[in-house]
């Protein structure tokens, strides 16, 4: 009997980690093309997970992706999972501060962030994140399971702060910051 994923977005940076992480463990991985049909004539799906978004189109994107996840999860009567915000590897939703560190080492000027301190930012390693859907796919008793959609996320959240902090002693601008709204 042979284990079957889908993974939406398998071409993605995300994806493309998950189905590695699917495939490792001998299981058959699978993606929806962009014309509306998977690869495979198989309908047997084991686990499906979505890795998909379109910044430039999010609102419709998400509404559709969810339409569809719903639609295979009652077909297989499996459950879905949605990625966190992830880190490592070649991307990050961290890098922003990277770039504004760097640049204010260039104008020699205090980092300044347009929100609160307290604003909190959470991630994941991808890696974590792939094998945490692998784990949870895999799960020996899957009716205590079947139906849940899981969202990945890490034990704890780090703040704006706290992650400038971190960045910017590293960049040795430990000087100070600016937080709050600004135009």
């Amino acid at each position: 009997m042979h284990i079957q994923a889908l993974v939406t977005g398998a071409n993605g940076y995300i994806g493309n980690i998950v189905a590695c992480a699917f495939r490792r463990p001998g299981w058959i991985t699978d993606d929806f093309l962009a014309r509306g049909h998977c690869r495979s004539a198989s309908s047997t799906l084991n686990a499906i997970v979505s890795t998909t978004e379109k910044k430039n189109s999010y609102i419709p994107h998400f509404k559709n992706t969810i339409h569809l996840l719903r639609t295979l999860s009652i077909a297989s009567s499996e459950g879905g999972v949605r990625p966190t915000n992830v880190f490592g590897r070649s991307a990050s939703y961290y890098r922003g501060f990277f770039e504004i560190a760097a640049h204010c080492v260039r104008l020699k000027q205090l980092p300044s962030f347009p929100v609160p301190p307290n604003s909190n930012c959470h991630a994941l390693h991808v890696d974590d994140c792939a094998d945490a859907y692998v784990a949870i796919a895999g799960h020996p008793r899957q009716k205590n399971i079947e139906g849940q959609i899981f969202n990945m996320s890490s034990r704890r959240y780090e703040t704006v702060k706290k992650i400038s902090k971190a960045v910017f002693e590293e960049y040795g601008l430990a000087a100070g910051f600016n937080f709050g709204h600004q135009v």
